[in-house]
């Protein structure tokens, strides 16, 4: 009876090579999701960064302009062009702060902020502002315009 089945080929997976694929699918599927975590995890201090890199922009922005508050939004005015930098919520986006360009467009200055605070300030050409971020993070800025005499 041996003889007949040694001659025959098996079209179908044997149940080994079945347990073996469904072992190895299975472990791909427990560790989808740590791995998708770790590859889309941010660094610690990316929000810090971020931060820094939008005041900076900002500064060099008003470095040489007339600042100005209406409301929630700052208006930086250059001697030919005027900015307005304030907060912009698209549908299904995360919050950002932008600055608006005079020809209609705009620049994004940092993205994933909840809130954007203006606070009044005793220095002349100056502004004091508060970020709260999307992960709670909070930091506190200063703008600074134009000096006398530059």
């Amino acid at each position: 009876m041996n003889t007949i089945f040694l001659n025959q080929k098996r079209a179908a997976f044997t149940l080994i090579e079945v347990i073996v694929s469904l072992g190895i699918w299975l472990a791909v599927l427990v560790l989808w999701p740590p791995l998708l975590r770790q590859v889309q995890a941010r660094f610690p201090d990316q929000a810090i960064l971020a931060y820094l890199t939008a005041d900076r922009r900002l500064n060099q922005l008003a470095n040489t302009a007339t600042l100005t508050r209406n409301e929630q939004q700052l208006q930086v005015k250059q001697a030919k062009e005027t900015y307005l930098v304030a907060t912009y919520v698209k549908t299904g986006n995360h919050p950002m702060i932008r600055v608006t360009t005079p020809k209609g467009g705009h620049l994004p200055l940092l993205n994933d902020v909840t809130s954007f605070t203006l606070i009044a300030t005793q220095g002349a050409n100056q502004q004091r502002y508060q970020l709260v971020m999307t992960n709670q993070q909070h930091f506190d800025g200063v703008v600074i315009g134009a000096r006398d005499g530059h």
